[in-house]
This record gives C-alpha cells, structure tokens and sequence, in this order.
C-alpha cells in the first residue's frame, strides 16, 4: 500500500492516479484527504472521479450530493452499472423505492453483481416477502446455495410466509457463514417460539442478549416468552428495558401492561 500510495502521490499531473490515491486514503481510514482529493478530481471528465466521490458522500450520509456525483458519472459514461447501483441504494436512502428499484434493475441488466441481492433486501424492508424470495433464491443459486447475507433476510421472508423451517435452515446458514449476531439470534428465536420450542427459543434471546444488551427486540420477545411460560414477574423486567427505547410501540406497550397484570394478582 504504501509503496503504491507513494507513486500515485508523486504523479499530480496523472488524474486516474490522484483517484487511486483518493481510494487508498479512504480504505486507509482519511476521509478527509480522499474527499479532498475526488474534489479535485471531479472538475476533471473522469467519470471513476465522480463515481468515487458520490460513494465517499453516500457513505458519509450525503445523500443529496452523492445523488448529484453519480448522476455526473452517469453523463461521463453511460454503461457504469456500480454507479447505477448505487443511485439505488442512494434513492432507497432519500425514501424513493419505486427510483431505487428501477435503478436496481438498470444494473442488474448491465451486469452488476449485488443488484439482484440489493432488490431483494429492498423488497425485506418493505416486507413485499414473496417479491423478496425469488430474488434471494436465485442470489443464492448463483453462489452455489452458500450466502450468507441472503440466507438472513431470505430467512425474514421465509418466516412471514409461513416457511418456519426453511427459516431456520437460513438462519443457520447465515450463522455459519459468519453472520452471527443479537439480531440473528433473535430471529432464530422468534422462529422456534413459532414451532412451539420454547426453552430453546429462551435459550436464543438470552444468548441475543448476552451479545447487546441494548437489543430491544430480544427483551421484547423474552419478555412476551416469560408471559407464555406463566413468569410475568421476569417478563415485565425484560419488556421494560424494550419500552425504554420504544416508548411508542404500542404492541410492546400493551403486552408489559399485561404482563404487570397477571405479576400483580
């Protein structure tokens, strides 16, 4: 890095290596220098300069004028599916999925590698689940029946479709890939409560937990779990913590009401 850096530094009247240095200064942690630098770079014609720069701004949360660097790139070259691509996670930022998602297809018939990927969890978070499964099905297929990232919210998916098993296939998969976190064990938790596992499903929260105690979806779900295994006294200690950080879930806000109750008699 540093014999590279060196030389692309040395070569100012170069501008392809003034955006190399931009992009090893922010791989290298200086955001600062590498904005500086596809500043510079970004009067020039050079579509990699613009394209670079509007993913440094997304990255920082600039979604306005990242949308205004791409979309600069864009007119310098045409057929630039990364910046296409990220027009729509841009656009899926600024609340615009009807944009995002013709950006997404855009890319993906240019090529693009994780735009099929980018729908599908786009369609998650809108929980469109069914539109999300034959996207992650077939990002998954592509990659030899081995990815973790879409095994997760393929999981999600499968899970509100009434595919518990398949869930929990996922969710494994996820795990074993490297994915293991609060939220997964979470998941993973919800999805063997709704099998009707319920020390196992326990065992999942508390292990959430044991991860971020900060995870309001796990002492949510422990606590409506204590309730279920007649231990409202313990669930209502759990649900407060969620209420804490949620104090306008209603749903959440009615089962520590009850819970109270039934601790109370």
């Amino acid at each position: 890095y540093d014999e590279a850096a060196g030389e692309w530094a040395a070569a100012t009247d170069l501008p392809a290596a003034r955006v190399n240095l931009a992009v090893a200064s922010w791989r290298a942690g200086d955001l600062q220098e590498a904005e500086q630098l596809l500043v510079e770079q970004s009067r020039s014609t050079q579509p990699e300069a613009h394209y670079n720069l509007g993913a440094l701004l997304a990255a920082q949360g600039h979604l306005q004028q990242a949308r205004v660097a791409l979309e600069r790139a864009l007119q310098l070259r045409a057929t630039l599916p990364e910046a296409i691509n990220n027009l729509g996670a841009v656009a899926e930022g600024l609340r615009d999925p009807p944009t995002a998602i013709r950006h997404y297809d855009e890319a993906l018939a240019g090529g693009h590698s994780t735009a099929r990927l980018n729908r599908g969890l786009l369609h998650v978070r809108q929980r469109h689940y069914r539109e999300a499964l034959s996207l992650l099905d077939q990002v998954i297929a592509q990659t030899g029946g081995i990815h973790p990232r879409a095994a997760g919210a393929r999981a999600l998916a499968r899970y509100f479709t009434g595919d518990l098993h398949g869930a929990v296939e996922d969710l494994h998969q996820a795990a074993q890939g490297g994915a293991a976190s609060a939220a997964l064990s979470n998941n993973l938790g919800c999805v063997h409560m709704a099998l009707g596992k319920l020390n196992l499903a326990q065992e999942l929260f508390e292990t959430a937990l044991s991860l971020d105690r900060t995870q309001t979806a796990a002492h949510h779900n422990l606590g409506k779990l204590l309730v279920i295994l007649g231990r409202p006294a313990e669930a209502v200690a759990h649900l407060r913590q969620a209420s804490l950080r949620r104090p306008h879930d209603v749903v959440l806000m009615a089962n520590l009401r009850e819970a109270q109750r039934l601790a109370n008699r």
